[in-house]
């Protein structure tokens, strides 16, 4: 990647996925980008001697989607995406977590029982913290971030799988992606992959789980449009474009990398098996039953960290 300056010129902008597809395209042509996120937009910028060639890549990418969606049978066509306006509830619901606790520190005595440690969770089998850590943020600025991930993310999964499943999966890859960052944190035998975190915290694990799901949900549409090999290789551009915004966001200094790296793994496995049928649109009462069912899981973990803490 290339630092910003004044011969970064912008090229494409978008508020959709599709910001995926376009990084792999300029990845794979070895074109240097800097990705920028303002009012709910992804902004491409690339060095100006790049500019032509960059706009030339993605325009021919484009063309070709276009060529490819025109000889496709109407049945073949990407079905309509769900409603659904979890993601707002998902968000005011982390916003109230942070209102009525506060921000993590060690001398929160709520919080601190709350928090993904991994020797509480791997010795003491307190599995809620697994739970409970992804409505914790250490500031405004990481609730934000956090909220605006998954409201991105989120509104993606629940486009495609609907609000029930959509969050089930999230969840379940949120959960997984703690407990895998916990193992990886206790194997001293893995030194390389230590975090320096004592504990962790965040939605930011459910937020790149999400991105997961998203990615693997395109690369199994392209491949069933086009297989895995020859010019069929561009299937994998959205799994590698997911990648790609996992290192853009989640690799700063404060962030927990193994739970970011294991939440997206997560998601990409739990989302495959329900990627390969070409829709999956489950009956509305189901998917309110699983919104409940997430719900009632969140609470449950949330009630034993308050009973504890007397």
């Amino acid at each position: 990647m290339q630092a910003i300056d004044d011969n970064m010129h912008e090229v494409a902008q978008t508020a959709g996925d599709k910001i995926m597809e376009w990084l792999a395209v300029l990845a794979a042509r070895d074109i240097d980008y800097h990705l920028e996120q303002a009012d709910g937009l992804w902004r491409i910028l690339v060095p100006a001697p790049a500019e032509d060639e960059a706009r030339a890549e993605l325009a021919a990418y484009e063309e070709d989607e276009l060529r490819r969606a025109a000889r496709r049978e109407p049945d073949e066509r990407e079905p309509a995406g769900h409603v659904s306006w979890s993601p707002v509830w998902v968000c005011c619901c982390l916003l109230f977590f942070y209102m009525k606790f506060g921000e993590y520190h060690a001398s929160n005595a709520i919080l601190s029982r709350a928090v993904a440690d991994a020797r509480l969770i791997l010795q003491d089998g307190e599995w809620w913290r697994l739970v409970t850590a992804l409505t914790i943020h250490g500031g405004a600025p990481h609730l934000l971030g956090n909220m605006l991930a998954l409201l991105f993310f989120g509104w993606g999964v629940c486009g495609l799988f609907g609000g029930g499943l959509g969050w089930l999966l999230i969840l379940a890859a949120g959960v997984a992606g703690n407990f895998t960052a916990a193992w990886f944190q206790s194997a001293h035998t893995v030194s390389w992959f230590q975090s320096a975190h004592t504990v962790s915290f965040g939605a930011s694990t459910a937020g790149f789980a999400a991105l997961g799901i998203m990615s693997i949900r395109q690369t199994v549409q392209l491949s069933r449009r086009e297989g895995f090999g020859g010019l069929g290789r561009r299937a994998w551009l959205p799994l590698g474009a997911g990648f790609a915004l996992l290192t853009l966001l989640g690799t700063g200094p404060q962030s927990d990398l193994t739970a970011h790296l294991a939440g997206y793994g997560w998601g990409c496995l739990l989302g495959l098996p329900f990627s390969l049928p070409r829709e999956v649109r489950l009956a509305p009462w189901l998917q309110w039953l699983l919104q409940v069912a997430c719900l009632l899981v969140l609470l449950a973990a949330w009630r034993i960290v308050l009973y504890a803490a007397g």
